[in-house]
């Protein structure tokens, strides 16, 4: 900033020349509208001097975005990049990283008022931590917390801070002091006002707060964590996720959980997703080797385990599926699926149940319709156990028998049997199984349809 504009010109002149400058750095933006937004941002004849002086030193500094800029220099930024111009980079605060007003000067750029509060902290007198003043006291600063008057609760007797007061001036703590009810403009119950919003009034349970972006991954949410000195304003997805090296662009950013590998937010967005870490030397099919040859050495105690009747071994007609998992090509999927919860209960209730009954599928239509059962079926007729058949059509009926055990006795039966419809094993044509109405929209108009109009 050493080029300074010669004194006595007009005000006429600086307004030119700064409108000159902003019009040609700009893409898209004419002289007239640049001078109103000039005129808007530089309302005062000094800032306007200072606007013409920072921009005489450096014609970059709409597109910088560096903050150590006079006032004016922010406030047209903001203005242009509300305008919709592109290309200009409004300055944030060099605390949390949010665009605002930036009174406050620091080296190198500027800060909000959050953020030079609690730039300025100090020890406080009252709890001994350096905290934000709130006031300053004969006996030193106080925090916030501790700035607040105590006595004595007129209610339950402790002496803690005043929350509120009765009519008569006798203190009420926090624990003991009721907020005055009003009515919820979300639920419409009298309750306990958390906030006044635009709307009116909100409870507790009705409020939500107010989503802004995420300092980390850029989306309107609402903020879990505030901003400090140290970390922008977090999400609560965000906020859940660990600091650590990208394992692809190998900054630190907060990675998500999930991965084998931390990768960040924008790595995943742009389709990195790196696979679980191999030893160090190790050739990734000599290391998919050695998981398959783990799972099969694992596979038949797991199985054995699940299937065996304490006392007596696995049952006889069991033993086919054994020999079918373990001879399987891909035994660490096998291993993945008996590990589940969902997967590990269903094979041993089958064994259990199996002691009493042969394996059929009448058996299997008795339990839940599930993935996991289907996947169970498919694994007992690829070991032999069970004989192929139309999967798909045949296994339609204990599904809507499931659907319908909670509706009423003639609704059931109405949507059981559609009138002048038979679908019963192969004979059913293709045709006549496309013109099938679909179950739960069935259901949906029986349940919403009066009792008096049920058939039968």
């Amino acid at each position: 900033m050493t080029a300074v504009p010669a004194t006595g010109q007009t005000l006429a002149a600086n307004l030119g020349r700064v409108t000159a400058a902003v019009a040609g750095t700009v893409r898209g933006l004419n002289a007239d509208d640049a001078r109103q937004l000039v005129t808007r941002a530089a309302s005062r004849r000094g800032a306007l001097r200072q606007l013409d002086r920072h921009l005489a030193a450096g014609p970059d500094a709409l597109t910088s975005g560096s903050a150590d800029a006079p006032l004016a220099v922010i406030a047209l930024a903001g203005l242009l990049a509300g305008e919709g111009y592109h290309g200009v980079r409004v300055p944030c605060c060099a605390g949390c990283g949010a665009a605002g007003v930036l009174r406050h000067r620091i080296e190198g750029g500027r800060l909000c008022d959050t953020c030079d509060r609690r730039s300025r902290r100090e020890p406080c007198a009252g709890c001994g931590q350096d905290r934000v003043v709130n006031k300053r006291t004969p006996q030193g600063t106080l925090c916030c917390s501790c700035a607040q008057p105590r006595g004595e609760c007129a209610a339950c007797g402790q002496v803690r801070r005043v929350a509120a007061r009765r009519s008569d001036g006798a203190p009420l703590c926090k624990m003991c002091h009721l907020s005055p009810a009003q009515r919820c403009v979300t639920c419409g119950r009298a309750r306990a006002v958390a906030a006044h919003t635009a709307a009116g009034p909100v409870c507790r349970a009705c409020y939500a707060p107010p989503p802004r972006a995420c300092g980390e991954c850029g989306q309107q949410r609402p903020i879990a964590r505030r901003a400090t000195a140290d970390q922008p304003d977090l999400c609560k997805r965000c906020a859940a996720r660990p600091l650590d090296t990208c394992a692809v662009c190998g900054q630190q950013r907060r990675c998500s959980r999930r991965a084998a590998q931390p990768v960040c937010e924008d790595c995943r967005r742009a389709g990195h997703q790196p696979g679980p870490p191999a030893r160090p030397g190790a050739d990734p099919q000599a290391e998919r080797a050695r998981k398959t040859a783990r799972a099969r050495r694992v596979l038949p105690g797991r199985l054995t385990a699940l299937l065996a009747e304490p006392g007596h071994g696995v049952l006889a007609q069991l033993e086919p599926l054994i020999a079918a998992l373990v001879s399987t090509p891909a035994p660490s999927s096998v291993l993945d699926w008996v590990s589940r919860r969902s997967g590990a209960q269903l094979v041993a209730d089958l064994a259990v149940r199996a002691r009493g009954e042969p394996v059929r599928y009448q058996l299997l239509d008795t339990y839940p319709q599930t993935l996991a059962l289907h996947h169970l079926r498919g694994l007992l007729v690829h070991a032999g156990l069970l004989p192929e058949r139309e999967e798909y059509l045949d296994r339609i009926e204990p599904w809507l028998d499931q659907l319908l055990a909670s509706c009423p006795p003639t609704p059931r039966s109405f949507a059981r049997s559609p009138p002048g419809i038979s679908c019963a094993g192969p004979a059913c044509e293709p045709a006549t199984r496309a013109s099938l109405p679909a179950p739960r929209a069935g259901l949906a108009v029986i349940s919403w349809s009066p009792r008096s109009s049920w058939p039968g």
